[in-house]
């Protein structure tokens, strides 16, 4: 099963609605540009429930650049906040 999240800095009341809705754990496991979709960013997130397609849209591309393949990826339900382990540490972005 692959679901699609959708991750937006900023897009108004329905888009910060639905981020703060949505919750994913797993491990990233693929990282493009997807150039049929207009150059969105996307990250493939996997877990022990299946695969996860997030588009992000960070706008300054400080989460982009950051996040690599092999990375545990979280975020809960409620919050704006992803976290990425990378090294056993854990370095938080806040996405509204």
């Amino acid at each position: 099963m692959i679901m699609v999240l959708l991750i937006l800095a900023s897009c108004g009341n329905y888009c910060d609605d639905y981020l703060i809705e949505q919750e994913v754990s797993g491990i990233v496991t693929s990282k493009y540009r997807d150039w049929k979709s207009h150059n969105l960013k996307k990250l493939e997130v996997t877990n022990e429930d299946g695969r996860y397609v997030l588009v992000i849209d960070d706008r300054n591309n400080m989460f982009w650049n950051f996040v690599e393949e092999g990375y545990h990826l979280s975020k809960k339900r409620g919050s704006t906040k992803i976290i990425i382990r990378k090294n056993n540490v854990d370095y938080t972005f806040d996405f509204l």
